[in-house]
């Protein structure tokens, strides 16, 4: 993804160059210092650092908001300084790193697909549905599991999991279900993410 003239529109204050790019790659990392001369004398000079922001950000947490060029969210996130989040973060400690929906499926996200086949099978008409959607790949702490229901209920888990790694980084995952028809003449499907 190119940042060029992305910015944070709420929280802390920084702009990414308007006419130089800005590249973070699938699974990649960039930083935001408050200073780079500080940043690079305590831990050298092989750091993604992409930018330099103003004001502090707020020890009893806040609202992160980064926009696009045009305006448009890519990422949001609040963070805080109370329980779920670790206490470890919560001064000269460990990073906070942000693992949300949005960035367990991708930056971008496609919404899942599913696709239904008719076959006629030797107990009569029986229907296959492929579920599919895309996992990025950094985000390892959480994995996806498709179920089904006729009931909206009694949740399943859908038969193991097909994945493929795309060109853009995104894991592709894939599963399958089979019933007769007359069985199930309905079925639900859902997508959970759930850590690992």
């Amino acid at each position: 993804m190119n940042l060029r003239g992305s910015r944070f529109s709420v929280g802390a204050r920084c702009r990414f160059s308007k006419i130089q790019n800005t590249l973070l790659s699938p699974g990649g990392r960039l930083l935001l210092v408050k200073s780079q001369y500080d940043m690079q004398q305590a831990l050298g000079l092989d750091l993604p650092i992409a930018g330099v922001y103003q004001a502090n950000l707020s020890n009893q947490g806040e609202l992160l908001e980064l926009a696009d060029a045009q305006g448009e969210t890519l990422a949001s996130v609040e963070y805080g300084d109370g329980t779920p989040w670790p206490s470890a973060a919560d001064g000269k400690e460990p990073s906070l790193v942000f693992h949300g929906a949005s960035q367990a499926l991708g930056q971008a996200p496609e919404p899942p697909q599913l696709t239904v086949e008719h076959l006629e099978g030797e107990a009569g008409l029986e229907l296959r549905a492929s579920y599919v959607a895309w996992q990025n790949t950094a985000a390892t702490d959480v994995r996806l599991i498709a179920e089904g229901s006729s009931d909206l209920r009694v949740w399943r888990p859908l038969n193991a999991v097909q994945t493929v790694t795309q060109r853009d980084g995104r894991l592709e995952c894939r599963w399958t279900h089979q019933a007769a028809a007359a069985e199930a003449p309905v079925i639900f499907y859902r997508l959970r993410i759930v850590r690992r």
